[in-house]
């Protein structure tokens, strides 16, 4: 049976027949169908990484848009485990190890918080993508207080946050950024990155 080999991107594919003769595939566009055919649908593993105030949008973003393509892992789901951050690196890179896509959804304010995130993505061979919420605080603020029981943060947690929160950069290690605006309570605009954009300010 003949079996089709790939050398490497840009080389041709050869047609090696049972009697040892290659026949080449002469036409660019059968090479084509069959990149696509044979490794096109092969999807990176992608290490998503939420960043933003509390009650910006984080959680019902990174639910709806990567609720069945990746695992989920957030703090807010370790509130009994006595070291959440040993414990979010447990699970992301137990999923990694299993070529598993990954969507981390903290506040992830400061360099600091995202460098360990990004250096487990890079050791795995991840796509670090990050998505930043630039979401006025007040806004932040009001969709807090609608919140109820441990949903809901002292308004002081989300000044806090607000202190330590560094727009994220490429320098980082990311392979693509994205901004986020919520447009009500399940609508969200994402656009691409720019340099110059406003930050979240009261």
């Amino acid at each position: 049976m003949p079996v089709v080999q790939r050398h490497n991107f840009h080389s041709s594919y050869h047609l090696v027949t049972g009697s040892g003769f290659p026949g080449y595939l002469l036409y660019s566009m059968l090479e084509i169908s069959l990149e696509k055919m044979l490794w096109g649908n092969e999807q990176k593993m992608e290490l998503v990484i939420m960043i933003g105030l509390q009650a910006s949008g984080k959680t019902t973003f990174a639910r709806s848009r990567f609720g069945a393509t990746h695992q989920y892992v957030s703090k807010d789901l370790m509130r009994n485990s006595s070291n959440p951050a040993r414990r979010q690196r447990q699970l992301i890179e137990a999923a990694l190890q299993q070529n598993l896509s990954v969507v981390v959804d903290n506040t992830n304010p400061a360099l600091e918080d995202r460098k360990e995130l990004i250096n487990l993505g890079r050791l795995y061979g991840a796509e670090i993508i990050g998505y930043f919420f630039a979401v006025q605080v007040k806004q932040c603020l009001q969709r807090n207080r609608a919140r109820e029981g441990k949903a809901r943060v002292p308004d002081v947690a989300i000044f806090a946050t607000l202190k330590k929160l560094t727009r994220p950069s490429y320098a980082e290690g990311f392979t693509k950024l994205l901004y986020v605006r919520a447009n009500g309570d399940q609508n969200f605009e994402v656009r691409s990155w720019e340099e110059e954009e406003p930050t979240n300010e009261p």
